[in-house]
């Protein structure tokens, strides 16, 4: 069957409610020669996908920022993280560079974190009361 352009136009888009295509926009993190340490990426996580058949599959964790659906690339450390975030929840991901293992092996770090829910206050640092010793005076030659 041949689509022809007013049948395009009378099809349904696909996309959420928000009018943004849930499809991956762009991948991260970039090709190895591109990856900066430090780079972060973040957003609304709105789920993943998985590509391929058996031991040749390749999954990514959507991130929605504004009309851009990142995919980020599953590694050992982001698996692990993202199996603990539900969806809808506000996350980031930073690039550390490459680290070694105990056994010496090259892995590539990141760092995953999520926002606080919108009804939470952030945590503040609680400030630590210090006592101070009474200073005497009277032994400063003066």
């Amino acid at each position: 069957m041949e689509i022809t352009s007013d049948m395009f136009d009378n099809m349904t888009s696909i996309a959420n409610s928000e009018g943004v295509s849930d499809r991956i926009t762009k991948y991260w993190p970039p090709k190895v020669a591109e990856r900066k340490e430090g780079e972060i990426i973040g957003g609304k996580y709105i789920g993943s996908v998985t590509f391929g058949e058996g031991n040749d599959q390749t999954t990514y964790y959507k991130l929605k920022n504004g009309n851009e659906v990142y995919g980020v690339r599953e590694s050992a450390v982001i698996a692990r993280a993202f199996a603990g975030i539900n969806q809808g929840e506000v996350v980031a991901v930073r690039y550390n560079g490459t680290k070694r293992n105990k056994a010496g092996r090259e892995y590539n770090d990141f760092d995953v974190r999520i926002a606080p829910a919108a009804n939470e206050a952030p945590q503040a640092a609680v400030p630590v009361e210090e006592k101070a010793e009474p200073i005497d005076l009277s032994s400063i030659p003066f």
